[in-house]
């Protein structure tokens, strides 16, 4: 038991209720619907971010800084896509996989890094938006100011993100029966990273992303008071009200589906291991982690269809991604029949106009 106190587990279908392992055999009957419905959230989320990767690459007039903002979070949502959907497909089909302490390391990492990608480029994005209104609206001369902002908002993200996954590297472990651990061992200093991970992970950037579209809101608002409701502007206040229930609803959506994430974060740091080897199985500890997991995961992939809802050039260069490929398949045959049309047509004409002239 002293073992076990020594290093917390993670929740695995390999442990029963008195700690003691359960043979992987009682566990093949297993329901393939959890691991059929993660992968198809997740082919969501990367048809989603590759998507949004190939139209900024692909498109000159979307290589821009706030474009490459979102480039750094469908980025952050691929990492986190990729490590925390493979390792719980991988431990739903084979519950008695190992990983090595190495995979661990990688693991935790790399899910770190990329939550912290994503979060933090929500913020900067939000940050980035609101300096577009105020140098697009309000002091248009101030652009270039605002073009090496939002570069200097990708290298604080990009680097911040990878500094803060170096705890997880060095943190990450194997329990007795060797199951990843991403805690620290040590009570205190295991509370400590939890806590410091959510201000950071959480609360500062929910703060600044509140911050910053609570004030793009209330400028939309305020601009559209200010036009008349005549016919002409109805569209316009149409469009302008949308948009700030876009921007706020984004917000309401990244702390909801990022708060179950860092409350089994600590309710796992500030319960004791005596009273979770107590606990029967399953027990809200590993309810709380499954939810947290899906949402989590649910956020990364809707994140850049929500990017498709509010930015209509998103939206059209999609519908031409979409249609390339038919247009490729029939560019050689309509080609050829638009040329047939067009010279009978001037044969036609030129005929008529022959027949014109001798009139």
């Amino acid at each position: 038991m002293d073992n076990y106190l020594a290093q917390e587990m993670e929740f695995s279908y390999l442990y029963s209720e008195n700690d003691t392992c359960v043979d992987s055999s009682c566990l093949e009957a297993r329901s393939l619907a959890g691991p059929i419905g993660v992968a198809l959230l997740s082919l969501i989320g990367l048809v989603g971010n590759l998507s949004i990767i190939y139209l900024v690459v692909r498109h000159k007039k979307l290589r821009n800084p706030p474009n490459i903002l979102i480039i750094n979070l469908t980025v952050g949502d691929l990492l986190y896509i990729l490590s925390a959907s493979t390792f719980f497909i991988e431990k739903e089909i084979s519950p008695s996989w190992e990983a090595a302490v190495s995979t661990c390391k990688l693991k935790a990492y790399v899910e770190d890094v990329g939550q912290s990608m994503c979060v933090f480029s929500l913020a900067a994005l939000s940050r980035e938006r609101y300096l577009a209104i105020v140098c697009g609206i309000e002091n248009r001369r101030r652009r270039g100011s605002c073009s090496v902002n939002s570069l200097c908002a990708v290298a604080v993200v990009i680097s911040t993100s990878l500094l803060l996954g170096i705890p997880s590297l060095v943190f990450a472990s194997k329990t007795n029966y060797k199951q990843c651990n991403q805690f620290p061992t040590h009570e205190i200093v295991k509370k400590v990273f939890v806590s410091l991970r959510s201000v950071l992970g959480y609360v500062l950037p929910l703060a600044i992303v509140s911050f910053f579209y609570i004030r793009i809101a209330s400028s939309l608002y305020k601009s559209v008071v200010q036009f008349d409701y005549t016919e002409s502007h109805a569209q316009q206040s149409r469009l302008r009200k949308r948009l700030a229930g876009i921007v706020l609803f984004i917000t309401v959506l990244f702390a909801i589906f990022w708060l179950p994430h860092f409350i089994h974060l600590h309710v796992r740091a500030y319960t004791s291991v005596e009273l979770i080897a107590l606990l029967p199985y399953p027990s809200y500890i590993d309810y709380l982690r499954i939810i947290s997991f899906l949402m989590a995961l649910t956020n990364s992939c809707t994140n850049p269809w929500i990017v498709f809802v509010m930015s209509s050039t998103y939206r059209q260069r999609c519908c031409l991604f979409r249609c390339v490929w038919s247009r490729q398949r029939l560019r050689h045959g309509q080609g050829t029949m638009r040329l047939t049309t067009l010279t009978g047509t001037t044969r036609r004409t030129s005929a008529n106009v022959s027949q014109m002239s001798h009139v």
